[in-house]
């Protein structure tokens, strides 16, 4: 049988005789309508086997006459609300499956594997009430109009959702003009696309998931054939994102999950791609309209994804509960601040058991860099405010910093870097070279390195010492 196009919209269910009488509708239309009650089961196993395969088996209960359908995979023609699948159908004489027909289809092999499991049965079933109109489009295609409104439900009764969908059914002519009839609609009539069948949803009612939506879909690489066109290629990549875009849309809209924004988002930048780079060579004249389209919607998604990396990146950390930190009066020889850090490890003691060494850092004294040890005692006095008050000043201004081989030797550095090295600088950056060591130190390194040896501790003792040798001398 040849396959079978379609395009589903989903439909509030007070708004189906409002469609009725639309004016487009009345334009189409080529014939009286008919109303008809269908009542299908829908067959698998437990697991779900042909549903992974794409296959879906029913038993259909029309006019009096029992109907055994089988559909495919969709076919690569299919994106987004456009449906395109092969279907096989049986008469049969009552509710029973005709198993030797199912072996002559395209898809034997899964269906078998299907009807060997003991738990082979019926899944679910759909009761509703369709509204068939016959379509006649001015370049002469035909088409079905059918309204759908009832309820999707277990076998026992207890799990329910409700059906209210149309679905434009090709029956000859190009698929453009089932869009084209579908945007006249969908301009006074609340409609939106659906991705899914009613095969699909049947599954996520027993498995418990949303209705029509499980996870965000992400892009694709098309389906290009070896003997196509410029023209099939761009129409397989046009295809694919905008099955990236509308398979998101019913995330976006009932879930709080930021990547159906962000993924809809990617394939609104493709879709956009893809039409900038090709709309030189494109003599449709719609492809203006459609890239406008596309830039109101890439400016409301861009702005909704970020807000979410905002909330992903500022808010949660600033929100979150502090780690557990004490205050550690750690104090430098050369800038002597008050630092809050969190609790070091726990490293081997060297020296003294009163002291405890922390390897050397870069701090930022007034704006100069200079290599300093810095000393945390267990009763630390408070810190003085004399360095903290001082202005800055620039790196040329600034003396040299205490070097060369008396002053190192004064400062007595530890030949190996512990773990827990405290960083004074207010500014978290690094030298790219360290300073450099003369041989002969200047009067004011010596001095400020006899000082040290007398008191290696915070910088108030050594500026008393150094005081104290400038009265001297």
């Amino acid at each position: 049988m040849p396959a079978e196009v379609e395009l589903k919209l989903g439909i509030a269910p007070g708004a189906a005789g409002r469609l009725l009488r639309h004016p487009a509708l009345a334009a189409a239309r080529a014939g009286r309508g008919t109303r008809t009650r269908l009542v299908a089961t829908y067959f698998d196993t437990p697991d779900g086997l042909l549903a992974e395969e794409g296959i879906g088996l029913r038993l259909r209960h029309e006019r009096g006459a029992w109907l055994q359908t089988v559909k495919g995979p969709p076919l690569p023609a299919s994106s987004g609300a456009l449906v395109a699948r092969d279907e096989h159908e049986f008469p049969l004489a009552g509710p029973e499956l005709d198993r030797q027909a199912l072996t002559r289809t395209p898809w034997s092999r899964p269906l078998q594997r299907a009807l060997a499991d003991p738990a082979f049965g019926p899944r679910f079933v759909t009761d509703f009430l369709r509204r068939t109109v016959p379509l006649r489009f001015a370049d002469a295609s035909t088409a079905l109009l059918c309204i759908d409104c009832g309820e999707l439900r277990d076998p026992d009764g207890e799990q329910r959702r409700s059906i209210a969908e149309i679905e434009i059914e090709q029956l000859a002519g190009a698929p453009l003009e089932l869009f084209r009839f579908a945007a006249l609609l969908a301009a006074d009539l609340p409609l939106r696309i659906l991705m899914a069948g009613k095969a699909e949803r049947g599954h996520a009612l027993l498995r418990g998931d949303p209705d029509g939506w499980r996870q965000p879909v992400r892009a694709a690489a098309p389906v290009l054939t070896a003997d196509g066109d410029a023209a099939s290629a761009l129409a397989a990549i046009v295809r694919e994102c905008a099955g990236q875009i509308a398979g998101n849309a019913a995330g976006l809209v009932h879930d709080d999950d930021p990547e159906w924004v962000h993924q809809m988002r990617v394939g609104t930048r493709r879709l956009r791609a893809c039409l900038g780079l090709l709309q030189p060579l494109l003599p449709a004249p719609g492809v203006a309209a459609v890239a406008a389209d596309l830039r109101w919607l890439a400016a409301l998604l861009g702005g909704a994804r970020d807000l979410d990396v905002y909330v992903d990146e500022r808010w949660h950390r600033w929100s979150a509960p502090p780690a557990r930190t004490r205050r550690s009066r750690t104090r430098c020889c050369r800038c002597s601040r008050r630092s809050r850090t969190p609790a070091p490890t726990p490293v081997p003691r060297r020296g003294p058991p009163s002291i405890r060494r922390v390897s050397p850092a870069w701090c930022w004294p007034w704006g100069r860099w200079a290599r300093c040890r810095a000393s945390a005692f267990r009763n630390p006095r408070p810190a003085t405010t004399r360095w903290g008050s001082r202005r800055r000043r620039s790196p040329r201004s600034c003396s040299t910093a205490a070097t060369g081989a008396s002053g190192a030797a004064a400062l007595r550095w530890p030949a190996d870097p512990l773990p827990n090295a405290t960083r004074c600088a207010s500014r978290p950056r690094r030298c790219a070279t360290a300073p450099s060591s003369s041989p002969r130190p200047s009067r004011t390194a010596s001095r400020r390195a006899a000082s040290a040896r007398a008191s290696p501790g915070c910088r108030t003792c050594w500026d008393s010492s150094t005081t104290a040798s400038r009265r001297s001398a």
